[in-house]
């Protein structure tokens, strides 16, 4: 919504039309003006709702229109902002093998081809010596509880971690090998 009132302002202008996504938010919000946005900005705020809008942008996104495109672009560096700023702190028994890998939990990964390329672009600003796994969970999290109850009374339950997740993206300097940085 920012960038869209900004534009509107004068203040920033957006690189991209707004008209697609303004119609969205009208339409998402059943609001026709900025100042009818307000109540879902405050008393009436609701994150889920909200986050529904991201559903409408990334069709639109798919669709072609350039200004959802540069806000998933955008969103994808931000998400691997938020990784690079964590990698400092990691376990080194975390990337003992090499790699790292990342649970990725949330309807904000249902779009990663969307996020991907500002995701990619962000994460070849940084150098780290271990590849990253961004993985998505198939199984609900009632198992990892399961595997927990399992544990705590000393039951022998059989598992197959390699069936909890998939992979979906993998990320390897190209100066890191193994694990091992190459000079």
């Amino acid at each position: 919504m920012k960038i869209v009132f900004d534009d509107e302002d004068n203040f920033i202008k957006s690189p991209h039309a707004t008209n697609v996504v303004w119609q969205l938010i009208k339409e998402h919000f059943s609001v026709e003006t900025r100042l009818d946005l307000l109540d879902h900005c405050y008393a009436k705020f609701d994150k889920p709702f909200f986050a529904g809008l991201c559903s409408k942008l990334a069709v639109a996104a798919t669709e072609g229109d350039r200004l959802c495109q540069q806000l998933f672009t955008d969103a994808g560096r931000l998400l691997a902002k938020a990784i690079i700023a964590l990698l400092p702190r990691v376990n080194e028994e975390l990337v003992r093998s090499g790699e790292l890998s990342i649970v990725c939990v949330g309807s904000v990964w249902l779009s990663w081809d969307l996020l991907k390329m500002g995701f990619i672009k962000e994460m070849n600003t940084t150098s780290i010596t271990y590849g990253l796994t961004l993985k998505r969970l198939t199984q609900t999290m009632a198992l990892g509880a399961t595997y927990l109850a399992a544990d705590a009374i000393d039951f022998n339950l059989p598992r197959d971690y390699s069936r909890n997740y998939e992979i979906f993206y993998k990320h390897h300097n190209s100066s890191v090998v193994n694990g091992n940085r190459i000079e």
